[in-house]
């Protein structure tokens, strides 16, 4: 999936919901407007971690956010 707008986060966070494990790539928001991506990744981060997610930064332009019964070893 691509976080192009702050608008996606809510197409992602369905994903999380339900049950998929997401494949992020956030360099479109990134080279638009770093303040929109930063408040999209708090966003994600604080709703992902309430339900016993996780979300993980792999490389500088891609996430992964887990339901609660998946995890990523590290």
């Amino acid at each position: 999936m691509k976080l192009s707008e702050f608008s996606d986060t809510e197409r992602v966070l369905k994903q999380v919901r339900e049950g998929n494990i997401v494949f992020l790539k956030i360099k479109g928001l990134k080279e638009k407007d770093i303040g929109e991506l930063k408040r999209a990744v708090e966003r994600l981060k604080k709703t992902v971690m309430d339900s016993n997610g996780e979300i993980i930064g792999i490389e500088q332009d891609c996430l992964i956010l887990t339901p609660e019964h998946a995890t990523v070893n590290r």
